[in-house]
């Protein structure tokens, strides 16, 4: 089912209309969302995230600012945010990774954790012959509401 982050409406509300149970703890993985939302958006829907049951983890990429990324990726992030501008899906927010650890901890989860591009090297790809790796520009957060709300 399709949810419009920026509207006013609840996606917690949308996907419980489904079947989905608020209740019990959650994984909620957010890939390649952040950068086509607005920041106002984000914190929306992490602080919907962060008020379902304890033991819920959100898991979300996020993009760099283009000054952050390393220098050798920066053509293709302009050819990418291009192609995707004119598909009408333009990236508009970007976040430094003490800026989105910040935010999820602001809208309400108590351990939240920077996954750095080096972590996931180490973890997913040191064994490659091919020598790929996990770019520079896009990065994780993993972020988990352990406690009881007050």
């Amino acid at each position: 089912m399709p949810v419009d982050f920026e509207k006013s409406a609840s996606w917690v509300e949308a996907i419980a209309a489904s079947g989905f149970d608020r209740a019990r703890p959650t994984v909620i993985a957010s890939t390649g969302v952040t950068q086509h939302i607005s920041a106002d958006a984000l914190r929306s829907t992490l602080r919907d995230a962060a008020g379902l049951s304890p033991g819920t983890t959100f898991v979300s990429t996020f993009v760099l600012p283009a000054d952050r990324i390393d220098p050798g990726e920066r053509e293709l992030r302009r050819v990418t945010e291009e192609r995707a501008a004119a598909r009408g899906a333009p990236w508009i927010s970007f976040y430094t990774p003490e800026d989105i650890v910040a935010l999820a901890r602001a809208t309400g989860f108590d351990d939240v954790r920077h996954v750095s591009r080096e972590e996931l090297n180490d973890l997913y790809f040191s064994d490659r012959a091919d020598g790929l790796r996990a770019p520079s520009g896009e990065q994780l957060i993993v972020a988990t509401r352990q406690g009881m709300r007050g």
